[in-house]
């Protein structure tokens, strides 16, 4: 019978209506063309009927080959063939396959390459019968070459990380539209994958549709097994901040793994970078509880470096007894302790948004320290407090007050030395500043005490705002009040060109103390725009004094002025320490962190500020990174934003890389700056050695109808054997459509037609002398 059935026609123009009316416009169109060229032509002269008749039977074709081809049939044939089963083999590269196997005395690679030689006659058996396909899977997918139906294994596994929910669905899909018969994952069911591709649900509904029984096959011991012993240290910091001489807390953890009972050594080590000094000093011992053969424990230290510079801590366990992981036993860290760092002191008496944005905008000026004390109103009964030690400190260069009444530290006949303390600091050089609010002040009680003297304004000493009563209205100005510079002033000035608009654009203050009479030294820096002075500055004997009127400048960050937010304050802060004329430009250098795995892109930023923090662009910056061993390498910068940002890429050794980045600024070459990270050789697939089953056994227990499970390595031998005697082949029809002009043969056909036909049409009228 013949093959080819189902003709049809799918013309250029579409199977429409209006599709068939064109082609058949385009038919005619050709035709009388050809007509008319034929009689047109035979009216020059006597021609002779059989060559009219030959030039019609010619362009007649030229017509017939260019509508066939506008028709463009085609047709289908139906094929039976005979289609094979296929097996998928899934086998674990990851190196946690080297890690011991259930009996300790061989290794899971070995095992497995074992359990497959075991099985090699029917796997060459089911190779002549099947189509037998092996991958290997770590958190990617590679078929395996194969002789005889035994896979071409590599020497030893070397994948870096373990994911055995990902490569198994993209197994899946590979095989979508083939006739799988069985699916079989080797393994030691390990997920080291931070974060997988594809999770575990999706698994299981592409097993689910997929129909075809999963087999695991699992190696190695699983966690709760008495045999696995292993400590390791996590939870390290990456980096430390400290200034010389104050304490620091080391804070790590200690998981322990088989060791209940048993007492635990932790250590650390201390190294300096530039001089290669170490000094060690051991954290308490940590000792797991018998019921919890699994757990991890807290472990802290105190420090005090005693001099500034760059340092590397080292959290370490020795290695215990029965051990065989020791990558994991320790972490490292970087310190990096700063010399004559300002130090304030920041007194509260309300959690206020105020004393939150304005305490973390001062912290995260790594130049400042900020100590705070809340003084609870609710607490009124153990007042007043002794902070004597506080403002006697000679370590402290700024001291803030918030909104805290004088009753908190002051009690006129029975404690006076707290507030005298702090007249005298400041009479001795050092800054403070006062902030509003509805204890702040008059209405605080500050007037008659010692801080009536420092303060820049005069107060009323019967201007008293009682605790738990409404705000005295009079003490107070009513919001919204917008802040306008007054006189030209280094705390005040947050542009260089346009510094009085920067200030009308700011969110206007909710509200404000009224600051009363002015001392005659007391200087206004700001004011509302009724002339009600907001910002007053003055000097008491060698320090000096800022009473700000508002407290509500934590609107500013909220609404987009973080930058502006953190300039003022910062320059506030300075001032009051004296220290505004201290303008260095820093070259700094920021990483996301100082301590990564092997193979990770380090990204990087740098750029040079001045003492206000502010970029500056006008420098030209080169960077260059030293690995542990070799030559140094230079690093290519790209502009983005205010800094640059560079990338280091090669970091497969492990060790101390040191990054450094130095700075022209026109002729003038800026102090160089060097910081390091670690590499760690913390190897995920080593760092534990217990193996996962049950997570192979979940997953084979979604193809549990379709006759999936987990079996042992010695039933891999009989299931084949069972698959053996199963039928191997099938008949499927396969249907295959042809349409002309598809392929490369009839196209060329079709444009050999045609041009031989015109060909032929345009000889004729040659030799004949026809138009």
């Amino acid at each position: 019978m013949f093959p080819w059935r189902r003709f049809h026609l799918e013309p250029i123009f579409g199977d429409e209506v209006w599709g068939w009316l064109a082609l058949a416009g385009v038919a005619l169109a050709l035709a009388a063309i050809g007509l008319l060229g034929l009689r047109y032509g035979s009216s020059l002269g006597s021609v002779p009927a059989w060559k009219r008749l030959l030039l019609g039977i010619v362009q007649a074709m030229i017509v017939f080959v260019l509508t066939i081809g506008l028709l463009r049939p085609s047709c289908v044939r139906t094929d039976s063939r005979r289609q094979t089963a296929e097996i998928v083999f899934g086998i674990d590269r990851t190196r946690s396959m080297t890690l011991p196997d259930r009996t300790g005395s061989t290794d899971r690679w070995t095992a497995l390459k074992d359990s497959l030689e075991e099985v090699r006659p029917e796997l060459e058996r089911l190779s002549r019968r099947f189509d037998l396909k092996f991958v290997a899977y770590d958190d990617d997918l590679e078929v395996l070459p194969q002789q005889e139906g035994f896979p071409e294994l590599p020497a030893a596994p070397e994948g870096s990380q373990s994911d055995v929910a990902s490569p198994l669905y993209d197994a899946l899909l590979r095989e979508r539209g083939r006739r799988p018969l069985a699916y079989f994952w080797l393994g030691d069911g390990r997920q080291t994958v931070p974060s997988p591709r594809i999770s575990l649900d999706q698994v299981a509904q592409q097993l689910a549709r997929d129909g075809r029984p999963l087999y695991t096959v699992a190696f190695g011991e699983p966690g709760e097994s008495t045999r696995t012993r292993d400590v390791s240290v996590e939870n390290l910091p990456a980096e430390y901040f400290s200034f010389a001489k104050n304490d620091l807390s080391i804070d790590a953890a200690v998981r322990a793994i088989g060791y209940d009972g048993k007492a635990i050594p932790v250590e650390l080590e201390i190294r300096n970078e530039e001089t290669g000094e170490v000094t060690k000093q051991p954290f308490a011992s940590v000792t797991p509880r018998p019921e919890q053969p699994d757990a991890t424990y807290p472990v802290s230290n105190i420090i005090t470096p005693a001099e500034p510079g760059r340092y590397v801590l080292t959290v370490r366990v020795p290695q215990q007894p029965e051990e065989r992981i020791v990558k994991n036993n320790e972490l490292s860290a970087f310190l990096t302790v700063r010399e004559g760092g300002l130090r304030v002191a920041y007194i509260e008496g309300e959690l206020r948004m105020e004393q939150k944005f304005l305490r973390r905008t001062l912290e995260s000026s790594r130049d400042l320290e900020v100590e705070y004390l809340y003084l609870d109103q609710r607490k009124r009964d153990q007042w007043p407090v002794d902070l004597t030690s506080l403002f006697s400190d000679p370590s402290y260069d700024v001291f803030i007050l918030g909104d805290v009444d004088s009753t908190a530290l002051h009690q006129k006949g029975r404690h006076e030395a707290t507030l005298e303390a702090l007249r005298a600091a400041v009479d001795r050089g050092k800054g403070l500043l006062a902030l509003g609010g509805y204890h702040a002040f008059a209405p605080g009680g500050y007037a008659r005490t010692p801080l009536e003297a420092v303060y820049p304004i005069r107060m009323d000493a019967l201007a008293k705002q009682d605790f738990d009563a409404p705000p005295v209205a009079k003490f107070h100005l009513p919001g919204p009040i917008t802040l306008q510079p007054v006189e030209p002033s280094f705390v005040t000035r947050l542009s260089d060109s346009d510094n009085a608009a920067v200030w009308s654009e700011l969110p206007p203050l909710l509200g404000a103390n009224e600051l009363g009479p002015l001392k005659p030294s007391a200087r206004v820096l700001l004011a509302s725009e009724s002339g009600d002075p907001m910002l007053i500055a003055s000097e008491y004997g060698r320090g000096r004094v800022l009473a700000f009127a508002g407290d509500s400048t934590w609107q500013w960050p909220l609404q987009g002025n973080e930058d502006v937010y953190r300039r003022f304050w910062r320059q506030a802060t300075l001032w009051l320490a004296r220290k505004e004329d201290a303008h260095q430009e820093e070259l700094w250098i920021s990483l996301p962190s100082r301590r990564v795995a092997q193979g990770t892109v380090v990204d990087f930023r740098t750029g040079v500020r001045d003492a206000l923090g502010e970029s500056l662009d006008d420098v030209t910056l080169r960077a260059e990174v030293v690995p542990p061993e070799g030559p140094s390498e230079s690093i290519e910068l790209r502009r983005d934003g205010e800094s640059l940002a560079g990338q280091v890429v090669r970091t497969s050794a492990p060790g101390e890389y040191r990054l450094r980045v130095s700075a022209k600024a026109g002729d003038r070459e800026l102090a160089p700056v060097e910081t390091s990270f670690l590499v760690f050789d913390h190897d995920v697939e080593l760092a534990a050695d217990a193996a996962d089953p049950e997570a192979l056994a979940r997953l084979a227990d979604f193809t549990r109808e379709a006759g999936g499970r987990a079996i042992e390595p010695r039933e891999l031998k009989p299931l084949l054997q069972e698959l053996l005697a199963r039928p191997i082949e099938t008949e499927i029809e396969v249907e295959t459509t042809w349409r002309l002009g598809d392929g490369w043969p009839d196209a060329w056909l079709m444009f050999l037609a045609l041009f031989g036909l015109l060909s032929v049409d345009w000889t004729l009228r040659r030799a004949w002398r026809l138009p």
